[in-house]
């Protein structure tokens, strides 16, 4: 999914633009150039509060940036600390909210990493399968080889398909992984290949990342 594009450059009149804008037309991409911006460099509730704003009057890709920001804040955290589950449950809040309400393609992702993983709920592989088909169905590259690394130790065709359509879109991992696919198959017989693709899902986590 093709996220939002490139703000204009930053500028003392075009932050006054963009908070008028936000003021007195409820303009929803205003407050998010505003939250996603360095319009506000030193302070970062004010960037927090603009974000927020761009939530409630419905911007597509707040509600995932919101989920987005407090993942990766979750992550710098020790494992342990309370607030580390804590801020995982609300990235997953902001996920669940924008794959709902939005069809975000990147946020219905981002639960399916947080389900696979156990970050802000409880680790569950059937449900991480569900909400990377799901974006996969939509064509997202990331979902398309998260399904193909979960299902390839019980259908090698069905990995190799969505593999396929994930390298049509460069996803690196997807092309090397076909490539190593078709060595195998020309090389060893089936049941070897299914052995050897397990070792595929290894190269899931190296491929995992927020945002697709």
């Amino acid at each position: 999914m093709q996220g939002p594009q490139p703000a204009q450059p930053i500028t003392n009149e075009r932050t006054f633009l963009l908070m008028r804008k936000v003021e007195v037309d409820d303009d929803a991409e205003a407050a998010y150039e505003l939250g996603m911006g360095h319009h506000f460099e030193t302070n970062d509730a004010r960037r927090q509060q603009y974000l927020a704003r761009a939530v409630h009057l419905g911007h597509k890709h707040a509600q995932a940036t919101c989920g987005s920001i407090a993942y990766a804040h979750a992550m710098t955290l020790a494992e342990g600390d309370p607030k580390r589950r804590e801020t995982f449950e609300i990235a997953v809040k902001h996920f669940a909210q924008a794959a709902r309400d939005m069809d975000h393609d990147d946020a219905t992702h981002d639960l399916g990493v947080c389900h696979l993983h156990g970050r802000g709920v409880e680790k569950d592989e059937e449900k991480a399968e569900e909400f990377f088909r799901q974006a996969a169905l939509r064509g997202h590259a990331n979902a398309q080889y998260c399904v193909a690394m979960l299902v390839v130790g019980r259908d090698a065709q069905e990995a190799a398909r969505w593999c396929a359509n994930a390298a049509a879109q460069n996803h690196e991992g997807a092309k090397d992984f076909l490539e190593k696919m078709e060595k195998q198959y020309e090389k060893e017989s089936i049941r070897d290949c299914m052995a050897g693709f397990e070792s595929g899902r290894m190269s899931m986590n190296q491929n995992m990342h927020i945002g697709g």
